[in-house]
């Protein structure tokens, strides 16, 4: 008997953590449907959004970006074990920093950035054409 409620009780342990897991860790490779992708759309992940910029959180901190410190914006494109991978290099006035693919709440990052600064479009064709960098964001002085 007393197995028996040990294994329950580790089931609704496992099925809890997994809950928490799914709920807090969305990234754009956990898209296989259409509702994964309005998921991810909605998702914040590591990012807080105000209306003049964002807020971007780390395992040691939690800094403001303001959209209109944004220099430039460059897509950079690899692959690693035969896995594409995309990494966004933002320049800021201040400072310059990557997010990756992998980072929780890139999906929604992608269309908050793309809203607030008018990404060149078609860029990921191009990107895809020439596998190199690209400049997908430059503000004019």
């Amino acid at each position: 008997m007393n197995t028996f409620i040990l294994f329950v009780v580790i089931a609704i342990l496992i099925f809890v953590v997994a809950y928490y897991w799914d709920k807090n860790y969305r990234t754009i490779n956990d898209i296989r449907t259409y509702e994964d992708v309005e998921k991810l759309a909605e998702f914040d992940g590591d990012f807080e959004y105000r209306d003049d910029g964002f807020y971007l959180k780390s395992k040691e901190s939690r800094r403001f970006i303001r959209w209109d410190e944004i220099i430039n914006v460059i897509s950079k494109r690899y692959s690693v074990a035969g896995e594409s991978k995309i990494v966004y290099e933002i320049k800021t006035i201040n400072e310059l920093f990557e997010i990756n693919l992998e980072k929780s709440g890139f999906y929604k990052f992608k269309i908050k950035l793309d809203e607030n600064l008018h990404i060149i479009t078609n860029w990921q064709n191009t990107l895809s054409k020439n596998n190199q960098d690209d400049i997908i964001f430059e503000r004019n002085n």
